[in-house]
C-alpha cells in the first residue's frame, strides 16, 4: 500500500469510510476494494485482527461489535438505554 509506511487503524473508521462512500455505486465498489486490501495487508493493524493475533479474548470496551466477533467485554455499562 504505501511503501515504508505503517497504517494503524480500527474497524471504526473502516466503517465511517466504507459510509462515506455508500452513496455512489462505484465509490462504493472502490471503498469496499480498498477495505478489503487493508485487511488482508498484514502490515496494517486493525484491532480486532491484532486481538486475534496476540490470542487475547476480552477487551475493555462496551463497543458491541468486539461481542458480535466473539470477544468477551469486561466493561458492562450499568446505565439502562432511555426508552
Amino acid at each position: 500500500m504505501l511503501s515504508g509506511t505503517a497504517i494503524v487503524t480500527t474497524e471504526v473508521v473502516l466503517g465511517e469510510f466504507l459510509t462515506f462512500y455508500a452513496a455512489d455505486a462505484w465509490l462504493r465498489t472502490r471503498a469496499a476494494a480498498t477495505v478489503r486490501s487493508l485487511l488482508s495487508d498484514p502490515s496494517v493493524l486493525v484491532s480486532m485482527q491484532v486481538m486475534r493475533r496476540e490470542g487475547l479474548t476480552a477487551v475493555l470496551t462496551n463497543d458491541r461489535h468486539f461481542e458480535q466477533e466473539g470477544f468477551r467485554i469486561l466493561f458492562q455499562s450499568t446505565c439502562s438505554p432511555i426508552k
